[in-house]
């Protein structure tokens, strides 16, 4: 079927494909065949604004992961942002990145305490 190039011409030229199989698929199944190629063709006529900022990679809402990961039963997930706990009165957090482990410190020195919890 390389022959007749396009998804187009192999339908316009179903009546020549030798095997009978195909050329019944063809001639029965040629909406599917151009519905399918429309459904995969990259449109690049469409205006894409792109907003660095927007897009820029920012810390989970992790009381809402937590939320959506027991909703769908992801067990591990769960887990893993569970750890929103209310802890000596004030909440809890996972800091897995140093530049909030700096904001922490700074913080916990400010206030003259903090709280740990080994996981």
């Amino acid at each position: 079927m390389r022959e007749f190039g396009s998804v187009e011409e192999v339908i316009a030229n179903a009546d020549k494909v030798k095997r009978a199989a195909y050329r019944e698929g063809l001639k029965g199944h040629a909406a599917d065949a151009l519905l399918s190629k429309q459904l995969v063709t990259l449109r690049r006529d469409v205006p894409v604004r792109l907003d660095l900022d927007a897009i820029a990679r920012r810390e989970p809402d992790r009381p809402a992961c937590h939320a959506l990961f027991k909703e769908l039963e992801f067990q591990g997930l769960a887990r893993e942002f569970a750890l929103q706990v209310e802890a000596a009165g004030g909440r809890a957090r996972l800091l897995l990145e140093s530049r909030g482990i700096e904001t922490a410190v700074s913080s916990a020195r400010a206030a003259g305490r903090v709280a740990l919890a080994w996981c």
